[in-house]
């Protein structure tokens, strides 16, 4: 017994140094080694969560992108100028004020020119009762558009949205397009430009002038006419008056106001209905005629923008369309041309060409200037209605178009393709040479959006963008 005794010792005393506790050196060797299996650990879970965030931010910008490709593609190129005209220096021209479609939250859009400066392809001109809203196309259909404060997702962004005609598209593979005159490459700063639009404004006055004669000639007044004798019928009156009347001679007045950049045009027939007769039947159902005497040469202005006739000896001022701006938008020192786009008023019935054209012996454009000097540039448009070379080629040489010079020092200002203008045009302007035919309107544009982060459209775009995204769309 007595000898089992100091084994019972050393037994404890060994279990009493095994419970001392780790050392300092231990733990700090534990801890270097935790250090260096947690640190490239914790370093990717940081570099996750970063790589994350921009993977999210990028997703937002790009998505940013997409929503404004889609809002431009929505709409045609003059649709999408109108809205920038209508929301120019507009905060916050959101959906809910009725403003802005093409992104909702967007704060100060606007259109601009290639080297960043406010610029606008919509004007606003009167129309003879108020104004209306014009799209000039650009010189080389470029178009840039700027949007400041985008906000998307709860986060701030600027974008610059880039449109580039596609001149090597195949336009005969699109099956609705569009025609206009080839006048894209004038000034609209320096040039007061008419367009004549609608080939169709001869007939469209025919008519007009026949109905107010209808209205206001004692000698043709249907109300009198109907009073006078119970067996005419309006109808009967009408078609014989449309048979009779006669378009003598078409003048086009331009004229440049006197110390403005005011350039406005009016249109005036010169007219006259011949003898004739209205049949009717008497009360035992026989013919007869009522006789008609000859109504002899008037005239009445005609406002193509609102279809109303004027009487030369009343209040003409509704009949002026205004081809130059206002002085709010333009610079009147920069004036120095006006180009005047026009159908040409043919003799369908002296060529013996039978067409839907009234027929107009004569046309007269006459140019009213006094003080400051500017260049006339008279310009035919082909018109439509013509269906040959050769047709056209006829009316061409029976074609009396002049120019009447009014005020002083007018004359030498006035040119057209380096010819007299006190001479017939059709001596000056050949029919397949420099008259302004159709050409396919550019239907295809490239797209390019580029987002940026929010300050850079003040800053003038001059960082890197966050995301850029091309696309196309069509016109």
């Amino acid at each position: 017994m007595k000898a089992e005794l100091p084994i019972r010792k050393r037994q404890e005393k060994k279990r009493k140094l095994n419970n001392r506790g780790m050392s300092l050196i231990e733990i700090l060797v534990a801890i270097m080694i935790l250090t260096v299996v947690t640190g490239p650990l914790l370093h990717s879970f940081v570099t996750a969560i970063k790589l994350n965030a921009k993977a999210k931010e990028k997703q937002r910008v790009t998505t940013a992108a997409q929503s404004i490709m889609e809002g431009f593609k929505a709409y045609t190129l003059e649709e999408l100028c109108l809205q920038f005209y209508n929301s120019q220096g507009i905060d916050d021209p959101s959906p809910d004020t009725g403003l802005f479609y093409v992104v909702a939250n967007a704060h100060r859009v606007q259109e601009v020119d290639n080297a960043g400066a406010p610029h606008s392809s919509i004007t606003t001109v009167p129309d003879g009762e108020g104004t209306v809203t014009k799209f000039t196309p650009s010189i080389d259909n470029r178009y840039t558009f700027s949007l400041q404060g985008v906000n998307f997702e709860g986060k701030l962004y600027d974008a610059k949205v880039e449109l580039t005609a596609d001149m090597a598209a195949d336009m005969a593979a699109i099956p609705t397009v569009k025609n206009l005159a080839s006048i894209e490459d004038f000034d609209v700063d320096t040039t007061a430009m008419y367009d004549q639009e609608n080939p169709n404004v001869d007939s469209e006055a025919f008519g007009a002038i026949a109905e107010w004669i209808l209205a206001n000639d004692s000698s043709w007044k249907v109300s009198d006419l109907m009073s006078w004798n119970d067996k005419l019928q309006e109808e009967d009156i009408r078609n014989t008056l449309m048979e009779n009347l006669r378009v003598e001679e078409k003048v086009i007045e331009l004229e440049v106001e006197n110390g403005t950049n005011k350039v406005t045009v009016k249109t005036k027939y010169s007219w006259s209905v011949e003898a004739c007769d209205i049949p009717y039947l008497n009360d035992a159902g026989e013919e007869q005629d009522y006789h008609r005497n000859a109504v002899s040469s008037q005239s009445s202005y005609y406002n193509p923008s609102t279809g109303v006739v004027y009487a030369p000896w009343g209040d003409t001022s509704g009949a002026v369309v205004q081809i130059y701006p206002t002085e709010e938008t333009k610079d009147s020192s920069k004036l120095k041309t006006i180009s005047f786009c026009y159908y040409p008023a043919y003799d369908y019935e002296g060529c013996g060409i039978s067409t839907s054209g009234v027929s107009i012996p004569k046309e007269t454009i006459t140019v009213l200037r006094s003080g400051q000097a500017v260049n006339v540039s008279l310009i035919k448009q082909k018109n439509p209605s013509v269906s040959s070379e050769v047709e056209l080629r006829t009316l061409e040489e029976a074609y009396k178009g002049n120019v009447s010079v009014t005020q002083n020092g007018w004359g030498p200002d006035v040119t057209f393709d380096g010819g007299n203008m006190d001479e017939n045009l059709a001596d000056d302007i050949t029919p397949s040479g420099d008259m302004i035919d159709e050409k396919p309107k550019v239907l295809i544009y490239t797209v390019k959006v580029s987002v940026y982060a929010d300050g850079e459209a003040a800053a003038g775009y001059t960082g890197e963008p966050l995301v850029v995204l091309n696309g196309t769309m069509y016109d």
